[in-house]
């Protein structure tokens, strides 16, 4: 039995070897003639959107190297282009795994139009990060890119750097970021390292640290038009442990040119790491729009599970810095902000929360001694308290039961008070658009009861 085992052991060992040898063998045959065949080559890439030019192929050890002049794909462009696939690592991860790739330079170009959006590119988002995985998973890495995003007629230029160094156990990381401008020390730098440990008790320890300084960030580039340019300036500092960590980080993001006129929201945040979990606080916030100042209560911040939900949270905060805050970060030409800006909220918004996953965001919130002024076609409304049940662009306000004053300046020269007012509004916006259905189901105006439904729309 011994032998008969001994001997299967040894006919496998052996046919697997000579496999594998015959595997290399033509693999070094077909790269001798790669180079022959780029025309071949291409007319296949082609029909995936990509073309080469200057292939080139030879051996390092057991792992081929491909060198290519030139690859062009839809809105990339990359130069003398290296890469080493490491094949005992692909063949044991079961994927390809890159033991050294550099490039002299790549050009991204991305076109975040709305109108271009759709589930082609979700997909090639998709593809896109499991290509960065490939990437950063590799042993060695280091390309220098520009990357030029455009939308709604507005482009940013960044340049960067993306390095990756393994030796042995440890992993580093490192992302620069520079803007086209006359500020030499202005970017982001992210360094990531991560090293196993084998002695006694085997563990992985990780650390990040991001840090901006006057790193401009410019919305409207990244299909973000109701938001104006922003200026970052940031320390981020997290450790990790097997996955559970820690961390801090103190920000400034800042809006406009003039400091009399700009509006600054800094703080500190504080993080917890629990494998795929990130609890995070926001602490001793405080929010400057040009003279007027206010500071901001806590802020509570979860993210989990796959695929990602992220919940937001404040406990309460007054109106009129909520409205401020969305007034100095928000563009005052998009129909949204001039909408907020325009009705003057007065009141308190109390448990107010948010919740985003990868199709929707949805809020929750109470409000409390709500008074708005009127805006436009829309009234002006005062009432004790009020729930905001929202989805996306849609917002269901339901009143408790109470009295309600309403302003309709466009249609009655004084106000109308309502008591024991139930019912519900329903608020939908568009891009330039906002309509508004409201449904009375029961309420009493100078002792009539009154019942029904209506609805109105308005421009900004």
């Amino acid at each position: 039995m011994k032998l008969n085992l001994r001997s299967v052991f040894f006919l496998t060992v052996t046919t697997l070897t000579a496999v594998f040898a015959l595997m290399c063998l033509i693999g070094r045959i077909l790269a001798w003639y790669a180079p022959n065949h780029e025309q071949g080559i291409n007319e296949y890439l082609a029909s995936h959107g990509m073309q080469v030019e200057g292939i080139a192929i030879r051996w390092s050890g057991l792992n081929p190297v491909v060198q290519l002049d030139k690859f062009e794909a839809t809105g990339v462009l990359a130069e003398d282009i290296q890469l080493e696939l490491d094949v005992f690592l692909s063949l044991w991860r079961n994927q390809f795994s890159l033991s050294n790739l550099s490039a002299s330079h790549v050009q991204i170009e991305l076109d975040l139009n709305e109108r271009e959006r759709s589930s082609s590119g979700l997909n090639s988002a998709a593809v896109g990060l499991g290509a960065l995985n490939v990437l950063l998973d590799s042993q060695n890495l280091d390309v220098r890119f520009t990357s030029a995003t455009s939308a709604n007629g507005i482009a940013q230029t960044i340049k960067g750097t993306l390095q990756s160094r393994t030796v042995g156990a440890q992993k580093d990381v490192l992302i620069d970021l520079d803007l086209e401008s006359d500020c030499e020390e202005c970017g982001l730098v992210v360094r990531y390292s991560r090293r196993r440990s084998s002695f006694l008790f085997p563990e992985v320890i990780e650390s990040l640290r991001v840090v901006a300084h006057e790193f401009e960030w410019v919305p409207h580039a990244w299909n973000a038009p109701y938001l104006q340019v922003v200026t970052l300036d940031g320390d981020l500092d997290l450790k990790l442990r097997n996955g559970l960590g820690r961390g801090w980080s103190s920000f400034q993001v800042q809006t406009g040119i003039e400091q009399s006129s700009s509006a600054t929201l800094e703080g500190n945040l504080s993080i917890n790491l629990i494998k795929d979990e990130i609890h995070a606080v926001l602490e001793n916030a405080s929010f400057t729009n040009g003279p007027v100042g206010a500071e901001i209560p806590n802020v509570n911040i979860t993210s989990l599970g796959t695929p990602r939900l992220s919940h937001v949270w404040v406990d309460r905060v007054d109106n009129a810095t909520l409205v401020s805050l969305i007034k100095g970060f928000g563009d005052s030409l998009h129909p949204a902000i001039a909408w907020i800006g325009g009705l003057h909220l007065e009141g308190e918004v109390r448990n107010l929360q948010f919740r985003h996953d990868s199709d929707d965001l949805t809020v929750l919130a109470e409000v409390v001694d709500l008074r708005t002024l009127p805006y436009s076609a829309l009234p002006g409304v005062q009432v004790s308290q009020l729930t905001v049940l929202g989805r996306n662009r849609d917002f269901l306000l339901l009143p408790t039961p109470s009295e309600m004053a309403v302003e309709f300046p466009n249609w009655f020269e004084q106000s109308k008070s309502f008591s024991q007012m139930d019912g519900s509004v329903l608020v939908a916006f568009e891009k330039n658009h906002i309509g508004v259905r409201v449904v009375v189901n029961r309420a009493t105006y100078m002792d009539d009861s009154i019942v029904g439904r209506f609805g109105f729309s308005a421009d900004p």
